[in-house]
Parts: C-alpha cells; structure tokens; sequence
C-alpha cells in the first residue's frame, strides 16, 4: 500500500511538529521497486527525523 501522494505534505508537517513532543521515526518497506537510500536522504536531510527500513512479510 503506497500513501497517496496528495497526503505527503501532511505527513510530513505531522513528523516535524511531532518531533518537539517525542521521538519520531518515518520507515519504508524494503521493496525493490523502492529507493531506500534516496527515502533515507529525504527523511533526515528534508525532514529532519530518523529512519528505518522494515522488511516485507508476505
């Protein structure tokens, strides 16, 4: 399941307010189809919160 897109400039003003109140972490699933350097870059460069990569259960 992939967020839609429209909603990304809202999950991302959430991750930096909720950040002044508790420790936030943004995560991806690891899927080839998926850059997870480049989503890595993103969230702490851009966003300025931590990262992790989860793995696919299927």
């Amino acid at each position: 399941m992939r967020v839609d897109s429209s909603l990304h400039k809202e999950m991302i003003d959430f991750a930096q307010k909720a950040q002044n109140h508790t420790e936030v972490v943004l995560s991806i699933v690891g899927l080839s189809d998926v850059d997870a350097e480049e989503a890595k870059q993103f969230v702490i460069n851009k966003i300025g919160v931590n990262f992790r990569i989860r793995e696919y259960f299927s």
